[in-house]
């Protein structure tokens, strides 16, 4: 998109070129003259997974919400994406799911994404942000602090390890949860943000597969309820592969080696995936990754935060993984900051920028903060009435094995297209709470 006609100002810096980094960049290049873009990686030519993203070799899946709203912000996305061989996908008559027992109807929901490998994803969008002019992306570079002007109020640029520092206008932090840049604000006089915790303890294993023979179907999800808790997902990417994650909470791990990796398929509480890993030849070895916690620092809280500092994506909270809404989530929190950035003063930008952030993460929070502590083992900072929400919403995962609407609305709800109280439609909340389940 073409730059304001007035711009906010002459140069925006963006740490880290992630998801979240990637997706501010572009909403920034609508309101800044230059924006440069830095991260500490070496970044790829191709679709290749890279250091800085330890879950890149995973199961990686767009929200439909955050689909389109990447297609709004890269509109030749798709284009690139369909070019480069990702799925297209309708997240119920092309997946099969099992959950609480039963299978989900396979219907025409028209609730769709894209089906592609992170790394694949994050070139196409890289890609075309290298290819608007205004803006820069540099790789290999450690940002070490922000910058400060005198009085330590405004933040007037950052430090790279190894060079004079960089003056930006405005700098958004996107460097994800281990950059450890917000311990930066303690030195210069601010309170670090209060955290929320959900310790889960999942790991993930995943071998990419090509089938020897077609498939009709271009997923399958077996999730386990506890007290199980052994689960597995498989998606079909590009170039005619697939990508199997099997995964474990709490101490039940799956194994990294190829013996066991397969036995603990085999032990899964239905055949599927285990069948259509015995059906397809092995295309990588199994890549391993263990997130421990969920986490959300509170910058919302804070009654103080330097002028021209926004952070977004992981550097402000990073979710359990097995939902799938974290490059969601980065996406809508750029289009909010880029809702900020058209209608308010950049001097005023770091109070206004808090709030509708947190409200983005709070939708993609609060599943988390139930669907976890289904799990015993689970600690942390769990959301009032859990016991409650999940006692209701497996109700509404068992109806819609067998009725159209509640499994179409399940998906909007799950895909952010709709709000949780649409579940609580009385087509849905009578059936929930009076009819056998």
């Amino acid at each position: 998109a073409a730059i304001s006609d007035i711009p906010m100002g002459h140069h925006a810096i963006v740490i880290g070129a992630s998801m979240g980094g990637l997706t501010a960049a572009a909403v920034l290049a609508q309101h800044f003259e230059h924006v440069t873009v830095l991260d500490r990686d070496r970044l790829p030519g191709d679709a290749t997974p890279r250091n800085g993203v330890p879950q890149g070799g995973h199961v990686h899946n767009l929200l439909s919400r955050g689909d389109a709203t990447l297609g709004r912000l890269f509109p030749t996305l798709f284009e690139q994406l369909q070019r480069n061989d990702a799925q297209r996908v309708d997240w119920s008559r092309d997946v099969r799911w099992h959950h609480h027992g039963v299978w989900k109807k396979r219907i025409a929901s028209g609730v769709e994404s894209w089906f592609m490998t992170r790394p694949m994803l994050e070139q196409c969008v890289r890609q075309d942000l290298i290819n608007r002019p205004n803006v820069h992306v540099r790789d290999g570079v450690t940002v070490s602090a922000y910058q400060f002007n005198p009085d330590n109020s405004t933040v007037t640029g950052v430090q790279i390890e190894g060079e004079a520092p960089l003056g930006a206008d405005l700098v958004v932090d996107c460097a994800g949860r281990r950059s450890g840049l917000s311990d930066c604000l303690a030195a210069h006089g601010y309170t670090k943000p209060k955290t929320q915790r959900i310790k889960v303890d999942v790991v993930y294993s995943t071998c990419m597969m090509r089938p020897r023979a077609p498939q009709d179907f271009k997923a399958i999800a077996q999730i386990a309820p506890p007290p199980g808790k052994r689960s597995g997902v498989t998606f079909a990417v590009e170039n005619g592969n697939w990508m199997v994650t099997l995964f474990g909470y709490h101490g039940d791990h799956p194994p990294r080696d190829p013996q066991g990796w397969r036995g603990f398929a085999r032990s899964l509480n239905q055949p599927d995936i285990a069948a259509l890993i015995d059906a397809s030849e092995p295309v990588t070895d199994i890549r391993k990754y263990h997130f421990t916690e969920s986490l959300w620092r509170r910058f919302d809280k804070l009654a103080r935060l330097p002028e021209r500092l926004v952070h977004l994506g992981d550097s402000v909270c990073s979710f359990n993984p097995i939902y799938g809404q974290g490059m969601t989530s980065a996406t809508l929190q750029a289009e909010a900051l880029g809702r900020l950035l058209g209608t308010g003063a950049l001097e005023t930008l770091h109070t206004r920028a808090p709030r509708p952030i947190a409200n983005v993460i709070n939708e993609c929070w609060q599943a988390v903060a139930s669907e976890d502590f289904r799990h015993p083992e689970t600690t942390g900072d769990a959301m009032p009435g859990a016991n409650i929400i999940n006692w209701y919403t497996r109700r509404v995962h068992r109806l819609a094995s067998r009725h159209d609407h509640i499994e179409t609305e399940f998906l909007r709800v799950m895909h952010m297209e709709a709000g949780f109280a649409s579940l609580f439609h009385p087509s849905i909340l009578a059936p929930a709470l009076f009819r056998p389940v």
